[in-house]
């Protein structure tokens, strides 16, 4: 199982409505700086777009947040080896459908 997977999971649900196929995940915290926030159900910008298991998605909804609050595009990101691919992925400051092999590489890059 991916390592931002298990995050999730940990994190735990914050808001969940089956009939509306809405799930919202807890932020996981990457490091002293920021929180990444995943995202996955029918209304977050992922793949499927609606509500099933988080491993059965290919692509989710990505956003970094600075743990003194507000959306932000962590520093440490320039550097990152895959960052124009994620870059393709952002819209302001959320990244749609960010396949998960992206979303495990750049949670393992903003953890370590």
């Amino acid at each position: 199982m991916n390592n931002f997977i298990k995050a999730m999971l940990k994190a735990g649900i914050i808001m969940k409505s089956e009939s509306i196929g809405l799930r919202i995940y807890n932020h996981i915290k990457l490091n002293d700086e920021y929180k990444i926030s995943i995202q996955c159900s029918a209304h977050h910008h992922c793949s499927p777009r609606r509500l099933t298991g988080i491993p059965h998605y290919d692509m989710y909804e990505v956003a970094f947040i600075h743990n003194e609050g507000g959306f932000c595009y962590p520093e440490k990101l320039i550097d990152f080896p895959r960052k124009q691919e994620l870059d393709l992925c952002c819209e302001g400051t959320v990244f749609d459908y960010v396949p998960k092999d992206l979303v495990e590489d750049v949670y393992n890059y903003l953890k370590e």
